[in-house]
């Protein structure tokens, strides 16, 4: 019995030929492209959607080309700014902050000669309304490259805004020039952790007039090698889940600078904004600035606990003076206010950002228990915090006076002798410890929290024996919820 073996020259040339047909099947190329697959490496793709806020979208800056020149493992942050704004923006890819162009493991697998042609071909001849250098040292541009960059800031008026590009002679005698200081303040952001924490006087934001256009330098005091347009904690502790948003539009905003297409509506405010927490009804009111081509006005409340933002209102505009009624139904502590300017079109034509802090001094007049199995007529209300006795329900309604926040244990009968004592606060501790003790061990302590607005906060509520000591560890002059 014999058995056919097949010679392995055709196992090779059936499985070319097979090969082929599924790649002509899926649309491939037989061959590798290599223009293609450069092309690809440098296009942003939206595919990946992560989580952003659109208040910048639809604008009048949709026309407004953005090239961005960075290493590619930060380019990430393209894409970040694409979801966000609607520039027309696009790449051009180094290998890292310290190299230009070159073959690792990690990073580009592009020879220099295609990052040389890919910049032949979309640097030199194309035109750009703003060209951004980030994370790249400057000196590591080839110098036909940095001329070509800065012919088209002097004699085409493109904006160039530098970031993190270190020193270097050219940009020593280019800071020689007339000098422009764009309305760009790191202290209008005085909420976020990057300018709390002391890091605003250690960045640098200043601008040179250069021929017909504008440049600006913005150098983060620390940036990772994923960021190009963001600053970067140096121990992660930038709480970059509600702050990164802000981060990215100060970057945008010095984007519009170095194209001149800063359009803010408002005039700066003699003192800090403040507001009354709880307060429905508030007037604010603003200066206008002269050629201000706003139709309407909306402000935004942001913070950790706020990251989507609060209404605080919205208005139209009244010749030099803007005012309306806004609602700062807010927990006390700083907040980032923006104030987002849109045309007849509804398009966002200016924001601007403005530190606000929410003061919360109120009282609760009204506190409705209205769920029977919770509170009944003739329940005793304690206050645990000052531990004092406030009442007995009448018909599940209680009117009283307190503070910010209070936290009430609902007895079946009136304890007298009922200790409550306030635990010592040590710089580990959480916000509030307390302790119940009556002298007897059968008694249960069903503790409610309201805050300062008056609504019940349900999951700080619990039910605590004797000597038990009961733990609150958010700040609750939060009235979420309402």
């Amino acid at each position: 019995m014999f058995r056919t073996i097949m010679p392995f020259w055709l196992i090779g040339l059936l499985s070319c030929c097979w090969l082929s047909v599924f790649l002509a099947a899926q649309g491939l190329p037989w061959h590798f492209d290599e223009q293609r697959y450069y092309e690809d490496y440098h296009a942003l793709s939206a595919e990946v959607e992560t989580p952003h806020l659109s208040w910048a979208k639809e604008s009048v800056w949709s026309d407004l080309k953005v090239l961005i020149i960075a290493p590619s493992w930060g380019q990430r942050e393209s894409v970040e700014l694409q979801q966000r704004y609607d520039f027309q923006v696009s790449t051009l890819m180094t290998l890292r902050h310290n190299a230009f162009a070159g073959l690792t493991s990690v990073g580009s697998p592009l020879s220099p000669e295609q990052v040389f042609a890919q910049f032949e071909s979309e640097l030199l001849p194309k035109k750009y309304d703003v060209i951004v250098v980030s994370r790249t040292s400057w000196g590591l541009f080839p110098s036909a490259y940095r001329y070509e960059i800065l012919r088209k800031v002097y004699e085409e008026g493109s904006g160039l805004l530098l970031i993190n590009v270190g020193k270097h002679q050219e940009l020593d005698q280019l800071w020689k020039r007339e000098a422009w200081q764009p309305e760009i303040e790191l202290e209008e952001l005085s909420a976020l952790s990057y300018v709390n924490r002391g890091n605003a006087a250690k960045t640098n934001i200043s601008g040179r007039i250069f021929g017909k256009g504008r440049v600006l330098r913005l150098d983060w005091r620390g940036m990772s090698a994923q960021m190009i347009l963001t600053p970067w904690p140096a121990k992660n502790n930038f709480d970059l889940e509600w702050e990164y948003e802000h981060y990215l539009a100060l970057c945008s905003k010095a984007i519009l600078a170095c194209a001149d297409k800063i359009n803010d509506s408002l005039e700066k405010p003699v003192a800090a904004l403040q507001l009354q927490s709880g307060l429905r009804e508030q007037q604010l009111s603003f200066e206008i600035k002269p050629g201000a081509n706003g139709a309407s006005l909306e402000l935004l409340a942001f913070s950790k606990e706020l990251p989507q933002g609060h209404q605080l209102g919205k208005f139209a505009y009244d010749q030099r003076k803007l005012g309306g009624i806004v609602n700062a139904n807010l927990p006390a502590g700083a907040y980032v206010l923006l104030a987002l300017s849109r045309n007849k079109q509804e398009k966002l034509c200016g924001y601007q950002y403005f530190p606000l802090q929410v003061q919360s001094n109120l009282y609760i007049t009204d506190i409705k228990l209205e769920k029977e199995a919770l509170a009944k007529a003739g329940d005793f209300v304690y206050d645990l915090r000052n531990g004092l006795e406030l009442g007995q329900l009448t018909e599940r309604q209680l009117t009283m006076r307190g503070g910010e926040v209070q936290i009430f244990a609902l007895l079946d009968e009136k304890l007298p002798q009922t200790k409550i004592e306030l635990l010592p606060k040590e710089e580990s501790d959480p916000d509030f410890r307390l302790l119940c003790n009556s002298g007897k061990q059968s008694n249960a302590y069903h503790l409610r929290v309201f805050d300062a607005a008056g609504n019940e906060r349900a999951e700080y509520a619990d039910t605590v024996l004797n000597n038990e000591v009961y733990t609150l560890r958010p700040a609750l002059n939060d009235p979420r919820g309402t």
